[in-house]
């Protein structure tokens, strides 16, 4: 989101930079043929900017960078242009909880362009669930039947799930089902989340069990893929941060390299000096050198003591004090590991039906998540294990696995593997632990003493 704003701010200021009279246009309002695209262009881009804000539920941005967009594109006359923008600013103060402003700016957006059906049929099916909320619900049941008027496919789907949702809650299911099974079967996947819920509501104050149990799985199928999506976001995020980090060092790197260069230039000119002056020439460079050569080394171990420093107090800091055996019970009650349980211990999982039970496989994003649900629950639990414990690639994610009770077999079909396979490792690992123990349980014991005194 921050990267895609600060390109469209920069494609704003490059804008204003080489069409400066594009700004005064805007505060005029005068627009001419020469500068007409330029103008339109401005308004588009801070159009996309409040949608990006509006899509991420940031709504007062979203409104300043539609009212900018607004400025320029009133100068251009597009009409359209004008009441879609202003759409947008009510449907900002709408979800930000401003209804009364929403109704100005809807208005206003009629008054704009008041011959376009599909706007006016979606302003009418947003403005209806205000008048609903007020109280004025011959008033919204009367816009949503005028909608109930148009060709547009969109909007009739639009206008059932809000004619749903009304009489949903006047609890009047029955007329309720009418409007809400049609979005459930055929609208967007948002518009079937929000009908699943209301559904499922329906259906268990009925009696009918089965077609609950139908909507309640939908949306926890829609609540699973919520999490991978976010995971995807985190991952994205943590590109981005660290493309900003390369960005930011490499311009350090450049000034240092500047500095250096500038520095060796005035340790040369010294030295020039030194050689040219009278009896004590060589004698004085020799020095020169050495002393360099002693700063240079001492420079060099006192960053690597300094890192080392900073890296033992940052690990302290995060550890100290923490209880092993909650930090467990948080990891095994945390999403994942709950997931993961239901997942499994339905299936009576032995050593002879691995291959049977390949379908619970972990997807790569669930690693992902069993890993870092793994850091956030018990600190630095992945750095111990590969820095301290040198256990490294899918072994940590076989620690993981242990850590949440699962057994060898249990967790050869999680990671998709042979009864065999997984033995070995858990061999491997024990060796390399020195146990011949529990792995969750060494690890757990471990990481206590870990914490207690990570210097030792």
């Amino acid at each position: 989101i921050v990267a895609a704003c600060e390109d469209y701010l920069k494609a704003a200021g490059i804008m204003e930079t080489a069409f400066p009279e594009i700004v005064k246009i805007a505060e005029k309002g005068i627009v001419t043929d020469e500068n007409y695209a330029e103008t339109r262009f401005m308004g588009l881009i801070y159009n996309r900017i409040g949608d990006i804000l509006f899509a991420e539920y940031y709504y007062e941005q979203s409104i300043n960078n539609y009212e900018s967009a607004l400025n320029y594109a009133e100068c251009t006359g597009d009409r359209m242009f004008v009441a879609n923008l202003l759409k947008h600013i009510g449907d900002s103060y709408y979800l930000g909880n401003l209804p009364d402003s929403a109704l100005v700016y809807y208005n206003k957006a009629l008054v704009a362009r008041n011959d376009n059906e599909i706007l006016k049929c979606n302003i009418n099916t947003t403005t209806a669930s205000i008048y609903y909320e007020k109280g004025f619900a011959d008033t919204a049941y009367n816009l949503l039947k005028m909608n109930m008027l148009s060709s547009d496919k969109f909007v009739i789907a639009q206008t059932f799930f809000t004619m749903g949702e009304l009489l949903f809650k006047e609890v009047k299911y029955d007329s309720a089902l009418y409007y809400l099974e049609p979005c459930f079967e055929n609208g967007s996947k948002p518009m079937r989340l929000a009908s699943a819920k209301m559904l499922a509501a329906i259906y268990e104050s009925t009696g009918d069990k089965e077609r609950a149990a139908f909507c309640n799985k939908f949306i926890s199928e829609n609540a699973i893929s919520e999490i991978n999506r976010s995971v995807k976001v985190r991952e994205i995020a943590n590109y981005y941060n660290n493309y900003q980090a390369n960005r930011d060092e490499e311009k350090h790197r450049k000034e240092v390299l500047l500095y250096v260069i500038f520095a060796t230039l005035l340790v040369s000119i010294a030295i020039a000096f030194l050689y040219f002056s009278k009896k004590r020439n060589k004698k004085l460079s020799e020095m020169v050198k050495k002393q360099g050569n002693t700063v240079r080394n001492l420079k060099s171990e006192n960053a690597k003591l300094e890192k080392k420093n900073a890296s033992v107090t940052a690990l302290n800091g995060s550890c100290s004090g923490t209880n092993t055996d909650q930090c467990l019970k948080n990891y095994i009650s945390s999403n994942i590991g709950i997931a993961l349980r239901k997942r499994v211990l339905p299936r009576k999982i032995s050593k002879k039906n691995i291959g049977e039970n390949y379908d619970i496989a972990l997807t790569d994003s669930e690693k992902i998540l069993v890993r870092s649900q793994a850091n956030k629950c018990i600190p630095s639990f992945t750095n111990v294990l590969t820095d301290k414990l040198g256990i490294k690639g899918d072994n940590v994610l076989l620690c993981c696995l242990a850590m949440l009770g699962f057994s060898i077999s249990e967790t050869a079909a999680l990671m998709k593997v042979t009864y065999q396979s997984a033995s070995r490792r858990v061999i491997s690992i024990k060796e390399k632990l020195g146990t011949d123990g529990d792995i969750a349980s060494f690890i757990t014991t471990y990481l206590q003493n870990f914490y207690n005194n990570p210097e030792a």
